[in-house]
């Protein structure tokens, strides 16, 4: 009987786990497969018996597989190293762990094809939540650029003048007089200045001579 095992998905993704399983033993992809679900019931798994049977759906798929777990003894003209270096050579961005019951690939080999080794048997509660972790990044939406805000055009500045009221129809402008000075306050009219009223000239009738030549 296979225990649960809770609260091992990775929330920070929105897109479920896709992962590529490729193993000969029957028992052992029961037990994965029933772990992986119990962990994270969304999983996307796609299990085979041989690399063979598997080739078409990398090539159809590379771009989303988050995780290839390979047995490395497989039945078939192609066995689990060479199937790694294939998924590395079709440049899959995809995690690579490799696992086995024998001996284990080199330490140049692993690093070469950029891949983990865990030794079998498994202690499955243990490697399924290493497992769950092997996740390809999502990519975050692009923000919208914003347009740069555009500026109202400046109002002209209020005139300082001021402005006078309108004049009723028929009506002339109203005068402006200067208030009076303290300081030289205006002189009383004075009747012997001449300078400042001069009386009018009396008109006089015309001269006439007489008949003896006087004037009248």
């Amino acid at each position: 009987m296979v225990t649960p095992l809770l609260n091992t998905i990775d929330r920070t993704s929105s897109l479920p786990l896709h992962v590529v399983h490729v193993e000969d033993d029957k028992p052992l992809r029961g037990i994965l497969r029933a772990t992986f679900r119990a962990s994270e019931p969304a999983i996307d798994l796609h299990q085979f018996v041989s690399a063979d049977e598997a080739v078409s759906y990398i090539e159809s798929n590379w771009q989303t597989i988050d995780l290839f777990i390979l047995d490395i003894r497989l039945p078939g003209e192609m066995n689990g190293l060479e199937l790694a270096q294939k998924i590395r050579a079709l440049n899959c961005p995809g995690y690579v762990v490799l696992t086995s019951a024998y001996s284990p690939p080199s330490r140049e080999f692993l690093t070469e094809i950029r891949s983990e080794y865990y030794p079998k048997p498994w202690h499955i509660l243990e490697l399924t939540e290493k497992l769950l972790k092997y996740r390809l990044a999502t990519p975050k939406p692009e923000t919208p650029k914003r347009s740069p805000a555009k500026t109202a055009p400046l109002e002209p500045p209020l005139s300082k003048t001021p402005i006078n009221p309108p004049q009723a129809a028929g009506t002339s402008p109203e005068k402006h007089t200067l208030p009076p000075d303290p300081l030289h306050p205006p002189h009383p009219p004075n009747e012997n200045d001449h300078t400042q009223k001069t009386a009018p000239l009396r008109k006089t009738a015309p001269l006439h001579k007489t008949d003896k030549g006087d004037l009248v």
